[in-house]
């Protein structure tokens, strides 16, 4: 172990590294996932390495093929996917793996388009049941239920990824002045429309609770009463939210924000040396 830090609040979700790595080893960490119980991580030399938390025991090891791109864990942390690109971005692969009694359990993404410099796959994210996946593979957005044997799979019309998230029964896509709820049964007809302007969405689980961001404001909704939002005024630069989305972390310049989503109320600031990038977990 080169060093260890300690950290505030809910385990992080992701790590960044120097282009060096700021040492000569090979083998570095440069992905982390970290949900429910286990963690994964994949390093420059293609392993990736599955471990139970806490005792940090690791009975699942895989490799990629290629220089990894991303890395993703359902909820509970036991179905896992990533990408992997080839040095000239010429082969991308997308592979997934689930932690099982048994062991692993390799699977595949089914009906992915051919890999091209114009289209490498994107990560896939999971619903926190890790029963549906959806990544941007190209131009395209795609399902799969991960539910059937051979995880078919269909593209999904009109839909932002950087700003979409998943509940276990429905997913929520920005659109133009909102977020548009959509079932992964039809996924290309709207169940529902939350009112909001250019907003990232974010949903707890069971779906009881919605959030719309924007680097202005929160918008913040019980699903079951969309016409009533709660409108939270904050500039921030970015933003991540706990899992039951009743705390969020903002930062801008030099300061990071924890704040209450219930009351509105600010609960910890931090000073920051050096820059943040926004963040989704």
């Amino acid at each position: 172990m080169l060093k260890a830090l300690n950290v505030p609040g809910d385990p992080i979700v992701s790590v960044s590294f120097s282009p060096d790595s700021s040492h000569e080893e090979d083998n570095v960490v440069s992905q982390l996932a970290v949900s429910g119980d286990y963690a994964l991580t994949g390093s420059t030399d293609h392993a990736l390495h599955w471990w139970s938390l806490p005792s940090l025991k690791n009975p699942i090891t895989a490799e990629s093929t290629y220089g990894l791109g991303g890395l993703s864990l359902s909820a509970e942390g036991k179905v896992a996917g990533w990408t992997s690109t080839s040095s000239r971005y010429l082969d991308s692969e997308m592979s997934l793996l689930r932690w099982t009694d048994e062991g692993a359990r390799s699977g595949s993404f089914s009906d992915l388009p051919p890999p091209d410099s114009n289209s490498s796959y994107g990560v896939p994210q999971f619903s926190p049941d890790g029963r549906w996946a959806m990544a941007r593979t190209g131009s395209d957005v795609q399902l799969w239920n991960l539910a059937e044997a051979d995880t078919p799979s269909q593209i999904v019309a009109n839909v932002d990824f950087s700003g979409l998230a998943l509940g276990n029964s429905h997913f929520f896509t920005p659109i133009q002045g909102g977020l548009s709820m959509r079932a992964y049964a039809k996924p290309n007809e709207e169940v529902r429309r939350f009112l909001c302007p250019n907003a990232y969405a974010w949903v707890d689980a069971q779906e009881t609770r919605l959030l719309g961001y924007t680097s202005e404001a929160i918008w913040s909704w019980e699903v079951s009463a969309p016409d009533k939002p709660r409108k939270f005024i904050k500039a921030s630069q970015g933003a991540s939210f706990s899992p039951d989305l009743r705390r969020a972390a903002l930062w801008q310049k030099s300061r990071l924000e924890v704040w209450d989503m219930q009351s509105f109320r600010m609960l910890y600031k931090l000073s920051l040396k050096g820059k943040l990038a926004e963040a989704r977990p």
